[in-house]
């Protein structure tokens, strides 16, 4: 039984009489795991929710991580009864009972009562509201609360800060812990960009077009960790902070974890561009990073990240081979080419001769990569793994890419583009010692990617690419039209 609630397992207990006494362990999450012996002949189908909110349960054909697994989060999953102290107790009638009867879940309504006013009617609301608890998707849940409430109450629009979160206040006394009001005037902030004015979800944020927004499910695991708590702390766009931060790591674990499609492979290494205006947070996304990979791993940091990228013989003789020796075995050579100045490298291509667009191509199919000269030398870079991390403005990628042959050639596509802009204003920046949390958990996960040799789909995650792969093999613009191997990579 896996119970993330633990006021919901109280519940059931005053009803039914406490637990026996058996193994039981803490989840990486902040959970519960009990451990029941089922009767012989009683088949336990897997559950969620069913025996009571947020209480799933785990049986036939389900399966649990047990201790000392490290969980995603960085926390290890740890013995509160271990086997060796208890053996594991049968199943109490009550619980066999719950977990095998065919139960219709009550449909959830919530009514709001008729008041006069605002401060009325938004108050009744959010005494029906759940609270937000932290280990519990804290974060995006008032994020939610905050767009449901920005939807419903378009007064609330216009309203201060101030005056919104005194609204709150009561609801915001019931989470646990409460917020600040620096992040509850950070979350309204990411609520107002999200919903727009007089409710409508599309409404232009960004000058006249309509500005992307990554969906809070992609912030998960330790990089979405990262991100949240650095986000309250940075101008910086989140999603530029974590596709940089996948980029680096990637980077930085190498090209032996790799998932293998066909005869082909694909490793971590990404080529990834931040589009942003002037004083847009590209450089401080890169100077978060730089900070974390520092203490993650000092020696990637001070010899794996080049600058100023201007011609493919250029690359291929930063990386290459030591030996002549077509047969040798080379160890992997980790490269991160780091263009703050994309625009200039983009330039440098048009050149005749330059052959800076096909080694990059090549780089990024983990190739080797080779520039045969009419002279004695001959360049050639074997077993590489080179990522590219670039920040662009929208103009000059307009002007340099759009309609050009890089748009259609198979440069472009290689390239994750993400639109960013500043989201906040920090005159006496923000407090970056957040981030001193999370130098080991990123150490150690280096250390565990690095062990992996091949990685492959769990069946879940097979029948969800079966269901959006035909979507991702289409494109309306041929710079997004590699979206197969983008989303595996």
């Amino acid at each position: 039984m896996d119970v993330d609630d633990i006021a919901s397992l109280s519940t059931l207990e005053a009803v039914h009489g406490p637990l026996p006494k058996s193994i039981t362990a803490r989840t990486g999450s902040g959970g519960v795991h009990y451990y029941f012996r089922c009767p012989q002949g009683v088949t336990i189908k897997n559950s969620q929710s069913k025996v009571a909110p947020k209480i799933d349960v785990r049986g036939e054909g389900g399966y649990v991580i047990a201790p000392p697994s490290l969980h995603r989060s960085g926390q290890r999953y740890a013995w509160i009864v271990s086997p060796a102290e208890a053996t594991m107790a049968d199943a109490p009638a009550w619980l066999l009972a719950l977990v095998t009867q065919e139960v219709t879940p009550p449909k959830q309504v919530q009514t709001i009562q008729r008041a006069k006013t605002v401060r009325e009617r938004v108050g009744l609301y959010l005494e029906k509201t759940p609270p937000a608890v932290s280990g519990e998707r804290a974060h995006d849940h008032t994020f939610a609360v905050f767009c449901r409430l920005l939807e419903c109450f378009l007064e609330l629009q216009d309203t201060s800060e101030e005056d919104f979160i005194e609204l709150v206040d009561a609801w915001n006394g019931r989470c646990d812990p409460a917020w600040t009001d620096k992040e509850l005037k950070h979350k309204l902030a990411s609520a107002r960009a999200r919903v727009g004015t007089h409710g409508d979800a599309l409404h232009p944020v960004d000058d006249d077009a309509v500005f992307p927004t990554l969906h809070e499910d992609a912030y998960c695991g330790l990089a979405g960790n990262i991100v949240k708590a650095i986000e309250p702390e940075t101008e910086a766009d989140p999603a530029g902070v974590l596709l940089t931060l996948l980029t680096a790591f990637g980077n930085a674990v190498g090209n032996v974890p790799c998932f293998h499609v066909g005869t082909g492979t694909h490793g971590g290494n990404l080529f990834t561009c931040l589009v942003g205006d002037t004083a847009s947070g590209k450089g401080q996304s890169w100077e978060i990073v730089r900070s974390l990979m520092r203490q993650a791993d000092p020696e990637w940091s001070s010899t794996c990240i080049a600058h100023r990228l201007s011609s493919g013989e250029g690359l291929v003789e930063r990386i290459k081979d030591e030996t002549d020796d077509v047969f040798a075995v080379v160890p992997t050579k980790r490269l991160l080419c780091l263009e703050s100045e994309f625009a200039r490298p983009i330039t440098a291509m048009r050149r005749d001769g330059n052959t800076l667009s096909p080694i990059l191509r090549s780089a990024w199919g983990g190739q080797t990569l080779e520039v045969m000269t009419r002279g004695k030398s001959k360049l050639r870079a074997s077993n590489a793994h080179v990522s590219v991390m670039a920040h662009i403005t929208p103009s000059e990628l307009q002007k340099l890419v759009g309609g050009t042959v890089e748009a259609t050639n198979g440069f472009a596509n290689r390239f994750l583009w993400c639109r960013v802009r500043s989201t906040k204003s920090l005159p006496h920046g923000g407090n970056s010692a957040v981030l001193a949390a999370f130098s080991t958990h990123l150490q150690n996960a280096l250390i565990h990617a690095k062990a992996v040799r091949s990685l492959n789909r769990s069946p879940e995650a097979e029948r969800l690419w079966e269901t959006v792969y035909d979507s991702l093999k289409t494109s309306t613009c041929q710079a997004t039209e590699r979206g197969r191997p983008q989303v595996i990579r």
